[in-house]
């Protein structure tokens, strides 16, 4: 499944993003704002068969929690009764490292020119139509490595 993804640029705490955080995924050839335009890079990203559905997708975006939960914590036990939710460690437990991503444009012969990425007054989107395979570019701060096939099926089934 293709998806298009915004993520961060740059560690600016007024807009809460870290560089190369996902904020958001949405279905591929989303039309995004003005302002997101200028406030974050857009990637088409193929996250393969493993995802079917943007709801699925849209499970990069979760927090980094302390307990490690892969989706949203129930907020009651099984008995119906309210439990607390664990830490948020981060905003977010999924990134795509803007070393790889400016490796991975080279070899599909884009180029990323970060002062531009990071300057937030131009609307600069040097990879946006290219979509980039998902293979060794999101990594998983939580186990300190990059997803894989077997990751995607397990953030499909997370919450379900």
């Amino acid at each position: 499944m293709k998806v298009s993804i915004a993520i961060g640029v740059d560690s600016v705490s007024e807009f809460g993003k870290d560089e190369g955080r996902i904020v958001a995924v949405k279905p591929a050839g989303w039309k995004w704002g003005t302002e997101e335009v200028k406030q974050f890079l857009i990637l088409e990203i193929d996250l393969g068969t493993s995802i079917t559905t943007i709801e699925d997708a849209q499970k990069l975006t979760v927090p980094h929690f302390e307990t490690g939960e892969l989706w949203w914590p129930s907020s009651e036990d099984k008995d119906g009764n309210p439990i607390e939710p664990p830490k948020v460690l981060a905003k977010r437990r999924y990134s795509i490292p803007f070393a790889d991503l400016i490796a991975r444009a080279q070899v599909l012969g884009k180029t990323i020119d970060l002062a531009k990425v990071k300057d937030m007054t131009v609307e600069y989107q040097p990879v946006e139509k290219v979509t980039i395979p998902f293979a060794n570019m999101i990594l998983d701060k939580v186990k300190g490595a990059k997803l894989i096939a077997t990751d995607l099926v397990k953030i499909k089934a997370a919450g379900k």
